[in-house]
């Protein structure tokens, strides 16, 4: 029979079960640490340094039409390789452009804020928002999925 504690009827807590008590206590903790540090440091729109890297992909898809406009009015028709028209930004991953004679449609990501995708497109749906304007940058963010920024 266990050891009880004076002044308590209940026998003491054997190693095994205090080893339970350990490993609930670490398992309730990261259940409840882990989402907690999730949402504070998730990246949001309401964030300024993820608001500063979603500017930085829509201002190269910008340039990226501009160039595509000079490109169209020389040989009338878009090109997916835009050679030394467009320079893009060291932070951003080059982008993916599809292209054809009188449409095109571009995504970029940043270095910086994986997950998040801008898109644009001319004579097409956007890739990354299908309801955002013709020629407008449109994102989505990585937690949510929701566009952003229209």
């Amino acid at each position: 029979m266990s050891p009880s504690v004076p002044g308590l009827g209940d026998p003491a807590p054997t190693p095994r079960a205090a080893a339970r008590v350990s490993w609930a206590s670490i398992v309730i903790m990261v259940a409840v640490i882990v989402p907690v540090a999730y949402f504070l440091f998730k990246p949001n729109s309401n964030d300024p340094i993820a608001k500063w890297y979603l500017t930085e992909m829509k201002i190269d898809l910008v340039h990226l039409r501009d160039a595509e406009d000079v490109v169209r009015g020389d040989s009338s028709r878009y090109t997916s390789d835009l050679g030394s028209r467009f320079v893009l930004n060291p932070t951003l991953n080059p982008p993916t452009i599809m292209a054809a004679d009188s449409t095109w449609s571009a995504t970029i990501t940043s270095k910086r804020f994986p997950g998040a995708t801008c898109g644009m497109a001319v004579g097409i749906p956007n890739p990354v928002d299908p309801h955002a304007e013709e020629r407008q940058p449109a994102c989505v963010l990585p937690v949510t999925g929701l566009p952003k920024g229209r």
